[in-house]
């Protein structure tokens, strides 16, 4: 790589660092012998920074382009009943269907059943204005048990339309109850059916017979909802898997990566900062402090007495080198001498194991063919026929 090409991505990582470094949240990772991590700890936490093993998940939130789909669902609302209008029942319909399809991809959305509602009812209104009986009736009795309080208006539609409207939230009101199980492998995970809570999983769930929405959420997962049926009696139990949000898989990811440079990449998606302390096992007590963020990792700065900020990142092969050479002072005694690292196990010695195992090899190869079966011998008898005939 060339200098003015080395030169140029410090330079952008020295700006990125200086816009984002007071944006973003800091957090430490402190890794080293377990009886001197803790000073440490207590030195990153007294300088601004949370300890990695220590930050919690996030609230559940709902990303800003699933609430935007229910501008879309408001649109087709307001085009199909501009369709009915003009007695064009079937674009209508069309469009009503297509609106229901978005809201139930979109059940773990807050708010989810009270839309839910609202499109089945404006597909009642409309098929039984056309005189679609019984797809007019079902869309209607899906509202009302959706939504109890969403009531036909008198002037929203025909009479006979209302009058059936509130027939069948009498009949929702009475109607018999369905329970069932649910639960979810996240802890802290809350249940809501038809947006109100209902309890923290693991919970009974009981409802009115008919279509409900149950949505559940967990702090670092992403929400679940799906529209349900509810019938008459116990139904099979629900476990659900939550996935967690892709700021939690980096924030786990982060505590136990072993590359810097993968550390790097993550904080771009954990959002965050990391300060990232390796104690040193050597006969002082030294630390080595990097700061990474999504431009890069900054150069290692020696802590030994007192604390010392880290500086802008600095270009990956540089960094290499002077890892190697931080490395070599984290080991240094108080002489400067580097001790040597500590023996490893026998089981890890390869150039002990590998001349061995090759002399087994051949050891068990001759035994196989000294061992071997040596074959018969066999007699073989010639007779030539002009002995048999005396000739």
């Amino acid at each position: 790589m060339s200098v003015g090409k080395t030169a140029v991505q410090a330079l952008l990582g020295l700006l990125l660092w200086a816009s984002a470094g007071a944006a973003q949240p800091l957090v430490a990772r402190v890794e080293g012998p377990t009886e001197r991590v803790g000073r440490w700890r207590r030195a990153a936490e007294s300088h601004g920074a949370t300890l990695l093993d220590e930050v919690g998940p996030a609230p559940p939130t709902t990303p800003r382009a699933q609430v935007e789909v229910f501008a879309e669902v408001s649109e087709l609302l307001l085009r199909a009943r501009a369709a009915a209008g003009e007695l064009a029942e079937a674009e209508a319909l069309r469009l009503l269907v297509r609106a229901r399809e978005l809201v139930a991809a979109h059940a773990q959305v807050p708010g989810a059943s009270r839309w839910l509602a609202e499109v089945e009812t404006s597909i009642g209104i409309v098929a039984l204005h056309a005189g679609m009986t019984r797809l007019g009736s079902a869309a209607l009795a899906r509202a009302v048990s959706l939504d109890p309080s969403r009531r036909i208006r008198d002037g929203e539609a025909l009479p006979a339309v209302v009058a059936r409207s509130r027939r069948l939230a009498a009949e929702q009101a009475t109607a018999p109850e369905g329970r069932f199980e649910v639960s979810a492998d996240a802890p802290d995970a809350r249940v809501y059916l038809d947006d109100r809570w209902v309890g923290d999983a693991p919970v009974t769930v009981r409802a009115s017979v008919g279509q409900h929405v149950l949505r559940i959420e967990a702090p670092g997962h992403r929400a679940w909802g799906r529209r349900i049926d509810v019938i008459a009696g116990r139904r099979l139990p629900m476990e659900v898997r939550l996935v967690p949000t892709p700021r939690e898989r980096a924030l786990r990811r982060l505590a136990t990566t072993p590359s810097l440079r993968e550390a790097a990449e993550l904080t771009a998606r954990a959002r965050v900062r990391l300060w990232w302390i390796q104690v040193g096992d050597g006969p002082r007590q030294r630390a080595l402090l990097y700061e990474c963020g999504p431009s890069g990792c900054s150069a290692p700065v020696h802590l030994e007495g007192a604390w010392h900020e880290p500086g802008p990142p600095i270009p990956w092969e540089v960094l290499a080198a002077a890892r190697r050479l931080a490395g070599r002072w984290l080991r240094a005694g108080p002489d400067g001498v580097v001790a040597p690292p500590p023996p490893r196990p026998l089981r890890r010695r390869w150039q002990l194991w590998l001349p061995l195992g090759l002399a087994t090899a051949a050891l068990a190869a001759g035994l196989g063919v000294a061992l071997r079966p040596q074959p018969s011998p066999r007699l073989q008898v010639r007779i030539d026929p002009a002995e048999l005939t005396g000739e």
